[in-house]
């Protein structure tokens, strides 16, 4: 079980030390949707991804302005998966 915990813990800093907020999130997204829909509690979201609350919110309000996603009542809406994957981690780097 602790091997687990740290490998996790490894994981975790590896990606918050090589990949910004933005790309962490579009690829938390992408990962945690279901059927272009994203529904997760932003404060786990934000815990999961080392990220402050505020910082998650001002990146999803960001990707509704360039019209990546979408707020819907029940969380966001992905309207452009290429975009959202061109932003995540796993597009590759040049």
């Amino acid at each position: 079980m602790q091997t687990i915990k740290l490998q996790d813990s490894s994981n975790n800093y590896l990606s918050t030390a090589l990949f910004s907020g933005e790309e962490r999130l579009c690829s938390y997204i992408l990962d945690g949707s279901y059927k272009h829909h994203f529904q997760d509690n932003l404060r786990d979201v934000s815990e999961t991804l080392g990220l402050s609350y505020r910082h998650v919110s001002r990146l999803l309000k960001k990707l509704v302005d360039e019209q990546i996603i979408e707020r819907q009542t029940s969380g966001y809406y992905i309207t452009n998966e290429d975009v959202l994957r061109k932003l995540s981690m796993t597009h590759k780097r040049d």
